[in-house]
């Protein structure tokens, strides 16, 4: 789902990645009906969506909005700060992603290269490790026991209209 979205947004087709979401997602569901309560497929597809739909806000935060039901009713727990800590560490993840790959794919043709590139990710994961146990020890912990699917149906909802407001206000503004 990521790739689509991605890809479409280099491209700079928008719809294609709306499209290709949906497209992915159905095709998902088709062939496996049971993913539609696996909460992996609903995070990625929430967030996914989110990301595409929830502009001009920072992909981070776009994605936890679109999440957030999903979380609160499947783990119970959010953290507040939770869009610092992502701000803080987020900026990591790709340069560990390309290391991590390059050090995989060097260690299948020379295991002390590839052992070499994946000590270059110490320090990255040193400084992930130490922002999320910092904040973590802070508290700042919401915690719902349950979650009723009238508030879950409800809160997007509220999310559509606000982004069918947002969008039909600000293109007559600028039109």
């Amino acid at each position: 789902m990521g790739i689509l979205v991605f890809s479409s947004q280099i491209m700079g087709r928008q719809s294609l990645a709306a499209n290709g979401l949906f497209l992915a997602g159905f095709v998902m569901l088709f062939i496996s009906p049971i993913l539609i309560s696996d909460i992996g497929f609903q995070l990625s597809f929430a967030s996914t969506l989110g990301i595409l739909s929830i502009k001009p806000l920072p992909t981070t935060i776009a994605a936890q909005i679109a999440t957030l039901p999903i979380l609160l009713a499947n783990f119970g727990t959010y953290s507040i700060y939770s869009i610092l800590v992502n701000g803080l560490v987020l900026w990591t993840v790709p340069i560990l992603m390309m290391v991590g790959g390059a050090g995989a794919i060097a260690g299948l043709i020379l295991e002390p290269a590839g052992q070499l590139l994946i000590y270059l990710c110490y320090p990255l994961l040193l400084y992930f490790e130490t922002i999320v146990n910092f904040f973590g020890k802070m508290g700042g912990i919401i915690t719902i026991q349950t979650l009723s699917w009238q508030f879950i149906i409800g809160y997007y909802c509220l999310l559509g209209s606000g982004l069918i407001i947002f969008r039909k206000t600000h293109s007559a503004g600028s039109g």
